[in-house]
């Protein structure tokens, strides 16, 4: 354990040359120590810092085409999705006693 935690501590050092990146990597290193300890799973975590800027991304362009938004609020088949999951929600929940 000690030199897993002196290889981390030399590999994020040695990339700037900075103390910060050693600091910020004790910080987040306590955060997820902390996380674990409370129940969180960690895959959804590193999924988000994955697939996260991707997402942003693709997002970001899609919305500076010129049809932007538009283009879901005339169409029927671009409501269906969230109506399904409106029905859906409310009898999953009505059956469960909620509603």
């Amino acid at each position: 354990m000690p030199l897993i935690l002196l290889f981390c501590i030399i590999g994020s050092f040695s990339l700037n040359n900075s103390v910060v990146e050693v600091l910020m990597m004790v910080l987040f290193g306590m955060i997820g120590y902390v996380l674990r300890k409370a129940g969180y799973d960690m895959a959804p975590f590193v999924l988000e810092f994955v697939l996260g800027p991707i997402f942003e991304t693709n997002f970001r362009n899609h919305y500076s085409y010129p049809e932007g938004i538009s283009i879901y609020l005339y169409s029927f088949l671009s409501l269906l999705p969230p109506l399904l999951f409106f029905l859906l929600y409310k009898s999953w929940l009505s059956s469960l006693g909620f509603v």
